[in-house]
């Protein structure tokens, strides 16, 4: 395009100032015009960088809210289980005799499996 703009600035009988305003008008609208499709490119990078930003965000947090907390939960439920299974087993929090009144019976040993439906209604 600078080669046909050259042939036809100098083909024509017009004076070298015309010629030089035309030329650096041309070259204006050609870095006008590659400036708009450089923040068109740009725009649309961002666009593709923001979408791929929050997908980023949305795997981060289903991990963290979701896998994550699934197996902290798996894993401190095994614990916790363990826990009230040794605590209703050996009976160090209810002491050697405990009643359960919400079902009408008392335990009078150790391993008493009323002591956690006593715990949990």
């Amino acid at each position: 395009s600078l080669l046909i703009l050259f042939t036809w600035i100098f083909h024509r009988n017009i004076s070298t100032f015309q010629a030089t305003s035309l030329f650096f008008l041309f070259l204006f609208l050609l870095l006008l015009l590659l400036l708009f499709f450089f923040l068109l490119f740009l725009y649309f990078f961002y666009f593709l960088f923001y979408f791929f930003l929050l997908f980023h965000l949305f795997l981060h947090l289903l991990f963290h809210f979701f896998i994550l907390n699934l197996l902290l939960y798996s894993f401190f439920g095994i614990i916790f289980y363990i826990q009230i299974h040794l605590l209703f087993r050996f009976d160090w929090f209810w002491g050697l005799s405990r009643c359960c009144p919400w079902l009408g019976s008392c335990c009078h040993s150790r391993s008493c499996s009323w002591h956690l439906f006593c715990l949990i209604f």
